[in-house]
C-alpha cells in the first residue's frame, strides 16, 4: 500500500510539473499529417447558384482533400488555400461568387477589396484567401487567428502558473 501511494504521488508530481506541456501535445496531435485543406466549392454568376451566394447554404459541396492541377505537371496536388471571390463585372454589371481551393494565395494579403482582374475582365469586390478548413464560407477576419493565439497563450500561462513549483 505504501509503495502504491508513492507511485501515485510521483505520477501526480510529474503530471503537475509538466502539465503545461499538455496543450502543446494536443496541438501537435491535432495536425493532419497530410498537407491538405477542405474547402467549399461552388460558382454563382448573377445568382445562378443561390446556395453559393451570401449567406451561403450548408448544401454547398466540400472537397477534402482539396486537390488542384499544376501547370506543366501531371496529376493532382494537395491545395494549400481556400479562396472566396465575390465581385461585380465593371463592363456589364454581372455578379460573380466563387468558392474554391487553390495552390497559391490569390492576393498578397488575406483579404483584398477593391478592383481585381479575372479572365481579362475588371471586377469590383473582394478576394479572400485563407488556410483553415472550410474558411471560405465568408470573408475571413485576421483578428480571429490572433484571438485564438492569445486565448491559447493565456491558457498556457494559467496552466504553467498553477502547476509550476513555487520558487519560495
Amino acid at each position: 500500500m505504501c509503495g502504491l501511494l508513492t507511485l501515485q504521488q510521483l505520477f501526480l508530481s510529474v503530471l503537475q510539473r509538466n502539465l503545461f506541456i499538455v496543450p502543446f501535445i494536443l496541438v501537435i496531435l491535432s495536425f493532419d499529417p497530410v498537407q491538405s485543406i477542405a474547402c467549399y466549392s461552388c460558382v454563382s454568376v448573377n445568382g445562378s447558384h443561390r446556395e453559393c451566394e451570401d449567406p451561403m447554404s450548408a448544401n454547398v459541396p466540400i472537397y477534402r482533400p482539396c486537390r488542384q492541377s499544376v501547370r506543366d505537371h501531371e496529376g493532382l496536388f494537395y491545395a494549400r488555400f481556400c479562396s472566396k471571390i465575390k465581385g461585380t463585372n465593371q463592363r456589364d454589371g454581372s455578379t460573380l461568387v466563387l468558392r474554391l481551393c487553390s495552390m497559391e494565395r490569390l492576393a498578397d494579403v488575406p483579404t483584398h477589396c477593391g478592383q481585381f482582374s479575372l479572365d481579362d475582365q475588371l471586377y469590383t469586390g473582394c478576394v479572400a484567401t485563407c488556410t483553415r478548413d472550410w474558411c471560405n464560407v465568408s470573408v475571413p477576419s485576421p483578428k480571429v487567428d490572433t484571438l485564438e493565439l492569445l486565448c491559447f497563450l493565456f491558457i498556457l500561462f494559467l496552466f504553467h502558473r498553477t502547476f509550476s513549483p513555487s520558487s519560495s
